[in-house]
């Protein structure tokens, strides 16, 4: 079980990655939240208002969001989502995940919400993107930003490679053996908030769109989500959370492995083994 949850689990905190785009501006060959293959869409902003509504309501204990994608700079009202996380949760964090490629073409709000202390921005550095220019600008602002390409994985520069995550077709394992590779190979901390729905991955949230894209079949039961709308407290979201689900059958036994990053290219085998 990865670190992230752990801690979690530890403190009793629900943090969530906020799907806010399935689409992405970058089209990375193998994109393990498919957004390669997604259409255009948005999370519904009255919809994510009301959710964010629920949580802070019933004192969920916030650590940070998570706006992801998907591209979330795409997204039409992202300065807005900002402002209201910052204005309603005093005590929690607002982490951006972004490949930069929009980030000097943003509306003058956007600009505004994030020279806060409690905004970070973490940026992958693929392509040409100007990513020292936006550390730099970071920097004079005062908003913590960090490169999260994956140097740990390879021994060359990181914008050359991409860490592929292909899924397999499931494995007939008892419960208890799911329950022991869960918490000891799932290596993901991106509990997932899509559409008024908890996941228990990015992978779980956007698992239609590879099914649209190569007429697969992967399907999820009501262990790999739950409404928000049913979680009651901490209480009820760490113990979903807490357990593995049906579709963990499909990552115990892909391999997990480096290409040379391309965009614009759609091959099966970087998604399904």
């Amino acid at each position: 079980m990865h670190r992230t949850v752990l801690q979690q689990i530890a403190k009793n905190q629900m943090n969530l990655e906020i799907y806010l785009t399935e689409h992405c501006n970058l089209n990375c060959r193998g994109c393990n939240r498919f957004s390669n293959l997604a259409k255009k869409k948005e999370y519904d902003y009255d919809t994510l208002i009301k959710d964010l509504e629920y949580i802070n309501k019933n004192n969920f204990n916030v650590d940070h969001f998570t706006l992801t994608g998907g591209e979330p700079l795409l997204h039409s009202k992202i300065a807005e989502i900002i402002e209201y996380i910052l204005l309603n949760f005093e005590k929690t964090f607002v982490v951006i995940q972004t490949n930069l490629k929009k980030f000097f073409k943003m509306p003058d709000k956007f600009y505004d919400v994030i020279k806060n202390n409690r905004v970070q921005i973490f940026y992958t550095a693929y392509e040409n993107v100007e990513h020292k220019k936006v550390q730099e600008y970071c920097d004079n602002n005062g908003i913590y930003a960090q490169n999260t390409n994956p140097l740990e994985h390879v021994n060359t520069d990181a914008k050359d490679v991409f860490w592929l995550e292909p899924i397999t077709e499931p494995k007939i394992i008892t419960p208890a053996l799911q329950s022991n590779k869960y918490s000891n190979m799932c290596k993901c901390s991106c509990i997932a908030l899509k559409d008024s729905i908890i996941y228990k991955c990015g992978k779980t949230a956007n698992i239609e769109i590879l099914n649209n894209k190569f007429n697969s079949n992967y399907k999820l039961d009501n262990s790999d989500y739950i409404s928000l709308y049913d979680v009651k407290s901490v209480k009820d979201y760490i113990n979903f959370i807490i357990k593995s689900g049906s579709f963990c059958n499909y990552c115990f036994n892909s391999k997990h492995y480096t290409i040379p990053f391309e965009t614009n290219k759609i091959i099966k085998e970087d998604y399904i083994q």
